[in-house]
């Protein structure tokens, strides 16, 4: 099973503790900002992950996590490449009736725009 596969599973999941070991214990978020800055062929993929983290905010069964790593990323590096599309997808997810996509979201504009 590829690494990807793995990592989208762990996401994809309903437990809190799960999400939160991926994003903090294997610092999924610096991991993919450090192979952006290292690697101009890294691009690509970055904008295919980024593809399915869009994909995936649309979708209810995951957009709690979508949101959470889109605004993590934006709140990990503010000047990186696709700043643009997260910050949009922020934007867009303000008004969410979910109380903690709201906060997440209101936090990383505020955050950013310090």
């Amino acid at each position: 099973m590829p690494i990807e596969s793995i990592i989208s599973s762990c996401l994809e999941s309903k437990s809190n503790a799960i999400i939160d070991h991926v994003l903090r214990d294997c610092d999924l978020v610096g991991r993919f900002l450090q192979a952006d800055k290292n690697s101009i062929l890294s691009a690509e993929s970055n904008q295919v992950y980024l593809q399915r983290l869009m994909a995936l905010e649309n979708k209810p069964l995951f957009q709690h996590v979508a949101v959470r790593c889109i605004c993590s990323l934006l709140d990990a590096n503010p000047h990186f490449n696709y700043r643009e599309s997260l910050l949009d997808a922020t934007v867009r997810n303000i008004s969410s009736t979910n109380d903690a996509i709201r906060f997440w979201c209101i936090f990383s504009v505020h955050h950013f725009s310090l």
